[in-house]
């Protein structure tokens, strides 16, 4: 199964090799829960052994300003290099469904984490949120989450520390919220 988004401009295979699209999403393997109180030390330390991290992206939409979704948004993938995203109604189909977000603590000197960091640590988070969401657990699910998280450009020229979890149908597009949907 996929996971992961940061925001931006690399595509990235995993698991099945679920391949994401020239989107500017990321994926990116399993992992455990981060408490947020251990975010800084994360985002400093290397990342485990096993973790998250296996694939790289990017955080920002064509002019390198951080992608904009809120929780609830549905879209579908960037159909261009742009960073152009086709919001639509929940009820129509759509590729990614957003439910959940965090904030990032910034780093001890302010730098960038590093790709496989910022990997594991957005791959931690979405994953601890998707059974409040989803109603089951991820490894349960039918559905899988991937992530959009800052990259080094919007980390570094626009303060971006945002991570936004993204519900996805592995069979494509979806129809219908999947908050609660219990499979």
């Amino acid at each position: 199964m996929s996971r992961g988004i940061p925001s931006g401009a690399v595509v990235a295979l995993v698991a099945v090799a679920a391949l994401v699209g020239a989107s500017g999403f990321w994926t990116a393997g399993i992992g455990g829960l981060v408490a947020a109180s251990d975010l800084a030390s994360s985002l400093s330390a290397p990342p485990a052994p096993g973790s998250a991290g296996e694939s790289g992206g990017s955080g920002e939409s064509g002019d390198g300003a951080p992608l904009a979704y809120e929780i609830g948004d549905c879209f579908q993938e960037e159909s261009d290099d742009r960073g152009n995203t086709e919001f639509r109604d929940c009820s129509e189909p759509h590729d990614y469904e957003v439910y959940s977000e965090f904030e990032l603590p910034d780093t001890p000197d302010g730098s960038y984490p590093g790709d496989d960091r910022m990997s594991f640590v957005a791959d931690e988070g979405c994953l601890d949120a998707f059974e409040d969401f989803v109603g089951v657990p991820w490894e349960e699910s039918y559905y899988d989450y991937s992530w959009v998280a800052p990259d080094e450009v919007t980390w570094t020229e626009h303060d971006d520390r945002l991570v936004q979890c993204l519900a996805i149908d592995p069979e494509g597009e979806h129809t219908g919220s999947l908050e609660g949907i219990g499979e």
